[in-house]
């Protein structure tokens, strides 16, 4: 490492430059004060006055305008010319005048605020504007204005000039008209008037301590030169802008600068401002050595003050130096002793309170290592206690870390960190199946579930999730691979226990559906056999036993169409047109019962793969259950028809009796029902298996005493192509 320059030396030869710097800058000061006064910044200034002076007349423009505005728009003035305009000549001399000077009163307060000379206010009479009275100098301003004279001005300020002795005054002033119209009649005039005169002129001089002469369309309208310059001198002499020139007068040398201006195209002149020339003296470079001297003197003192200190500052650097680095070998003990007052006591002091801080922070970052350390080593035994095969891997598919259960399981060696998860024989086996839902995972960052996994012998469910980093980006996969083949044997032998129940439970319901007819048939026969029936009543008790025979037939039937396996004929079918051919079926059933049905079609395209035979049973065995559970004068039935989520769904409502909750769960059973009479109770049994063989599903909300909802749901035909 090169060895930093000692900062002793530094320190010394900044002290030297400290000295030769502000020297140097001194002599520079002098010399710039020397020639502070040459020509260039003597004409930059004259420069800045001209341009405050002209832009000033400039802006009146807009400042008169401005007052000219705020004026027109006082209420009081806008009353009183429309009654002059009506009434002049019919108010007395007296009143006008009294009513006259409260108007002028109340403008002079306004006018006091405006920055203009002249104001003049005008009633209207005659197509022309006649002077009431005027505020200011009324020598420029006219008595009596036509209406081509405000056509010529307009209504925006100008410049104009009284020359040529038309007035007693020479000067250069700008003006603005301004008509007062309400309602778009005209009721009057001002006008608001800015003198650029002797006055101004005065004031402008006085204000930049200058002398001006200011020359207008070959005259000169104002000077406060202190030498005599005729007209044609100045106009000779300066026909530039900012032409610049020294002459002298009376033992006095004076600055000269002038500058042409252009007044709306109408006004036309120079302005020359003059100003004495204040340069110092020539032997004024003398009166900067002695300034060199104090400078020298001055900067010598403080310089042998630093040397003396700068020997107890530098031990003072050394003893921080030495502290910073026990404290980097981890020695959060090590204290400064520094008895200094200054800026270097109040380091050590921080330094001191940095070091027991840093220790405080270390104490309890390595009581919190120590504490992390046991709920790792507690996490590590809970995650290796696991009863579920558990492995994480990283995003290049590698594995990170596995339990103990999935390292049995999936036969996984002890060190098998690093390794590829397809080394395991269990990935390897199902790299096809598993292989592009891990990639899935990694890019959509959703979880994946495969079910039922055959692996060998045994079945398995794989959960796979994506494991996240502190900066919310996956980093790996969570995989848990759960052995379900146990649990798979006994849903086997639960399914076929089920099986044997729903054997009972149908040989039961077969038993008492068949017994009763039969119960009847024997009692009848035995009847006929006695020989004590007449004839009539013999053919009476046979019609009964034939009856009771089909009904035992019919029930035969539909078991056998209930328990049945059978490949439906499927094809493409409008459930919308499917519907009203079954309406059409029960309208006589409808109006002998008093029920009123509505069908409404929300789909554009209802159409789904199915049976119409089988499809058309459905529709019919569930209608009839509605009408059937209405058993009041005022029933109702709805139907609607949508498409939702790529699925056709029919909904059929009643205002029926309902259903209780035992009958809710019992509804689909076979042989089950809440009717009397020769109903079978395997009719929305059977309703169901067709709607499953068609991959739909059947639902039903009921509510006692207010009637039933049946929900069916189809998948579209649109779906069942694309799958």
């Amino acid at each position: 490492m090169k060895q930093a320059p000692n900062l002793q030396k530094r320190l010394i030869l900044f002290a030297i430059i400290t000295l030769i710097i502000p020297v140097g800058a001194i002599i520079l000061t002098s010399i710039s004060f020397v020639n502070s006064s040459g020509t260039k910044a003597r004409q930059d200034q004259l420069i800045s006055i001209m341009s405050n002076i002209t832009n000033g007349i400039e802006s009146y423009r807009e400042k008169i305008n401005l007052a000219a505005e705020n004026m027109k728009d006082l209420e009081i003035l806008q009353i009183k010319l429309q009654v002059y305009k009506k009434y002049w000549d019919n108010i007395s001399v007296e009143t006008r005048k009294t009513d006259v000077s409260l108007l002028k009163d109340e403008l002079v307060k306004f006018a006091i605020t405006g920055d203009f000379d002249n104001l003049s206010i005008y009633r209207r009479t005659n197509d022309r504007y006649v002077s009431i009275f005027t505020l200011g100098n009324s020598i420029n301003l006219p008595g009596i204005v036509d209406d081509e004279t405000i056509k010529l001005h307009g209504e925006k300020p100008f410049y104009s000039r009284n020359s040529e002795g038309l007035y007693l005054s020479e000067g250069l002033y700008v003006s603005v008209y301004k008509e007062i119209i309400m309602e778009g009649n005209k009721e009057g005039l001002l006008i608001v008037e800015k003198n650029f005169d002797h006055n101004y002129f005065t004031t402008q001089s006085i204000r930049f301590n200058t002398n001006l002469a200011v020359l207008v369309n070959g005259r000169n309208l104002y000077s406060s030169l202190p030498f005599d310059m005729s007209d044609d001198y100045l106009l000779k002499s300066f026909p530039s802008d900012y032409n610049f020139t020294e002459t002298s007068s009376e033992n006095r040398t004076f600055d000269i600068i002038s500058q042409n201006f252009n007044l709306q195209d109408k006004i036309r002149g120079s302005l020359v401002i003059a100003k004495e020339n204040e340069s110092l003296p020539q032997n004024s470079a003398s009166a900067v050595f002695p300034l060199l001297i104090i400078g020298f003197i001055g900067i010598l003192i403080p310089l042998i003050s630093f040397l003396i200190w700068n020997k107890n500052l530098i031990q003072s650097i050394i003893n921080l130096v030495t502290a910073t680095k026990e404290v980097s070998r981890g020695n959060y003990s090590h204290h400064i002793s520094m008895k200094r007052t200054d800026e270097m006591g109040a380091l050590s002091d921080a330094f001191n309170a940095m070091t027991l801080s840093l220790k405080e922070n270390n104490d309890s970052l390595e009581k919190k290592n120590r504490q992390l350390n046991l709920m790792n080593n507690y996490i590590d035994a809970v995650f290796q206690s696991l009863n579920i095969n558990t492995l994480v891997v990283d995003k290049n598919l590698q594995i990170v870390t596995a339990n103990s259960s999935a390292k049995s399981e999936l036969n996984i060696p002890e060190q098998i960190e690093g390794q590829s998860i397809y080394s395991v024989p269990f990935f390897k086996r199902n790299k096809e199946t598993l292989q592009s839902l891990m990639k899935n995972i990694l890019t959509d960052k959703q979880s994946e579930k495969v079910k039922e996994l055959q692996s060998g012998e045994k079945v398995y469910d794989v959960d796979l999730f994506p494991a996240w980093n502190l900066e919310h980006e996956i980093n790996g996969l969570v995989i848990i691979i759960a052995d379900i083949t146990n649990q798979i044997d006994m849903e086997n032998a639960l399914i076929k226990s089920g099986k044997l129940a729903a054997v009972g439970q149908v040989s039961a319901g077969i038993a008492h559906e068949i017994g009763n007819p039969m119960s009847i048939i024997l009692n009848h026969v035995q009847l006929l056999q006695s020989g004590y029936l007449s004839k009539d009543e013999g053919t009476e008790y046979l019609d009964r036993i034939e009856g009771e025979v089909r009904r035992i037939n019919n029930m035969i039937i539909k078991l056998l169409n209930f328990s049945k396996e059978e490949n439906l004929k499927m094809q493409q079918l409008d459930m919308g047109i499917l519907i009203d051919n079954v309406l059409a079926l029960f309208m006589p059933k409808f109006k002998r019962k008093n029920v009123d049905t509505t069908f409404t079609n929300q789909s554009e395209s209802a159409l789904i793969s199915g049976n119409r035979d089988t499809l058309k049973q459905v529709l019919y065995n569930i209608l009839n259950n509605a009408v059937e559970a209405i058993n009041h004068n005022k029933g109702l039935i709805n139907i609607e028809l949508t498409t939702e989520n790529d699925f056709v769904i029919i909904e059929i409502s009643d205002n029926g009796v309902g259903m209780d909750n035992e009958t809710i769960e019992r509804v689909f059973d076979p042989f089950y029902s809440n009717k009397s009479g020769s109903n079978t109770g395997l009719g929305l049994g059977l309703s169901e298996k067709i709607v499953k063989k068609h991959n739909g599903t059947i639902s039903i909300r009921s509510t006692l005493g207010k009637g039933s909802h049946v929900i069916l749901r189809f998948p579209a035909l649109e779906v069942l192509i694309n799958e």
